[in-house]
């Protein structure tokens, strides 16, 4: 009798080693760890409208106004079938002759609010932004009103 309360006695199991090595794993994790900034651009699908055959042009809602973003060059399109408006290279001249060329698509279509970008895959982050704001900086249109040239730019996959 005596001899199976010797044998019946269980040891605890001690934690404290375990909870030691824990902790220091999640410290050298922490400092391993990389935090990186995220940025990121609020935008909106693309509007795509059904024409049947037999309607006109004219009673079109949208002129689905496009920018491609290329690394040498910024196009602008027309259209669903993306007529060539206009093309422009990257340097500030000619960077000036597209906000130019925006204020006039505004001008010419008032009640157009938005456009499509559309950027290759190989354009960097800051020139996608550059075109972005070019579309949404502030003129004086109709009056003395100041507005946005496109309230809303929507972002169109990559190419």
């Amino acid at each position: 009798m005596l001899r199976n309360k010797k044998f019946s006695k269980q040891e605890k199991v001690n934690v404290i080693p375990i909870l030691d090595a824990v902790f220091i794993f999640i410290f050298f994790l922490l400092m391993s760890a990389q935090f990186i900034d995220l940025y990121e651009i609020n935008t909106k699908k693309p509007i795509i409208e059904e024409v049947s055959s037999n309607e006109s042009a004219g009673n079109i809602k949208s002129k689905n106004f496009r920018v491609h973003i290329y690394e040498e060059e910024i196009r602008v399109t027309e259209g669903m079938k993306e007529t060539l408006i206009s093309k422009f290279k990257w340097e500030d001249a000619s960077f000036a002759e597209f906000r130019a060329l925006l204020i006039k698509l505004k001008k010419d279509n008032a009640k157009e609010s938005s456009i499509i970008v559309k950027p290759h895959k190989d354009v960097d982050f800051k020139s996608v932004i550059k075109v972005v704001d070019a579309a949404q900086q502030y003129v004086i249109l109709e009056g003395a009103k100041k507005e946005k040239i496109f309230r809303s730019v929507a972002f169109e996959s990559m190419e």
